[in-house]
Order: C-alpha cells, then structure tokens, then sequence
C-alpha cells in the first residue's frame, strides 16, 4: 500500500514502496503539477488561441493533474477539453479519499472522486482513465498535449526512451506539445531524434529545468 506523506508546502504526495518514489516532488505537489501542466502546457495552448484540447497522460496517479486542468476550465467559457489518462496502477478508493488536493483547489469532493471512477463528464471537461501499461494503450485519436507524467528515468527508463517515444509522437496533432518535469539530457537528445523541437524551461521550485517538446 502506497503512503501518504507531507510536503514542505503543506500539500500532499503519495510515497510508493514499490518504485521507491514520490508522485510528485516533496517540495510541494500542487506548485509543480501547476507549473509544469498547466503554465507550460495547457495556458501555453490556450494562449495561442485552441478552444478544443485533448489531453493524453501518462502517469495518471493521484489525478492531480486532471483535477488543475477541471479548476482552471471550468468557468472559462467556449473552451472543450478531453483527457485521456493512462495509469497501470491505480489507487485504492481508500487512498484516494486520504487526499484533500479537491478541498485546496476548491473542487467539490463528488467531481474529484468523478476523476478516478474510468469516465467522467464534467460540464466542458469529458475524460476516461485506462488502466493498463502504457505501451498496450491503443487510439485512433491524436493529442494536442501530452502530460509526460511517469516516475523518473531511474525508476521508468522505457518510457523515456524510443520506441515508446515515437510511439507518443505518432499519437500527436502538429503543432501539439509534450511537456513534463524531467530534463535529463539523454531524454531530451531522444526526443530531438524523433524530430521534436526542444525547449528548455524554468522548472518548478527545487528543480532548475523542466521540458516541453513540440511536434512541427
């Protein structure tokens, strides 16, 4: 069973014993999962003009991510989203329900426990959850953003590399974006093969960089 541990915000991780490995950096979980998802991906999306945006994420964990992208799309008005989360292992109801990420972003408990129950359908915001390995997952449909969200190359390194990667890159619209926390120079190097275009970005606190790659 995974536990529940504090960050030094306040806010909450889930520590696995069995990948030896926090969900999201000990720093604080709401602060980085904002950071890296929403400011430089879905903003930078909603910035140059998209008003329909699907989402594909791997490492669907906690779904703090999915519960951002609900808070920040909610009230906005001719805005469609569709999420699509892939998780090989998902949480107990029990600890979810240990978690108050919904209360700190002011989301009502009945839509965040919506998120993990495999389809959901909220107002602007309509997603599912596969619950399954990553490279099993099959789809006709093609992303405009990709949250790269797995545990660390130390931990995952398949699905820092090729063929997964190209595998993501063949599921993406043109001029989508793959953003995500790591900036390990061997995944960045993969990704330029592939024929992404690198950025280099601030990262969140504790971390100097992070990643986004677009598909030209």
């Amino acid at each position: 069973m995974v536990q529940i541990i504090q960050c030094e915000d306040g806010t909450q991780t889930v520590f696995s014993p069995q990948f030896q490995e926090t969900y999201h950096s000990i720093k604080g979980a709401i602060q980085e999962s904002s950071h890296v998802f929403l400011n430089a991906g879905l903003n930078h999306l909603l910035d140059q003009g998209y008003s329909t945006i699907r989402i594909l994420e791997f490492g669907f964990g906690t779904g703090l991510n999915a519960l951002l992208v609900l808070n920040l799309v909610k009230d906005l008005q001719n805005i469609s989203i569709e999420y699509v989360g892939i998780e090989k292992y998902p949480l107990e109801k029990t600890e979810i329900s240990r978690l108050s990420y919904h209360d700190e972003v002011n989301v009502h408990i009945s839509d965040w426990l919506k998120l993990h129950e495999g389809n959901w359908c909220i107002g602007n915001f309509k997603g599912k959850v596969f619950h399954s390995d990553f490279n099993d997952f099959e789809s006709d449909t093609k992303f405009d953003l990709v949250f790269h969200d797995a545990f660390s190359p130390n931990i995952q390194q398949e699905y820092w590399r090729s063929p997964f990667l190209e595998k993501v890159y063949e599921k993406m619209n043109r001029g989508g974006v793959l953003v995500t926390y790591c900036a390990q120079g061997e995944f960045r190097r993969e990704l330029k093969r592939i024929g992404f275009t690198i950025e280099s970005l601030p990262g969140p606190l504790g971390k100097r960089e992070m990643t986004r790659a677009t598909k030209l």
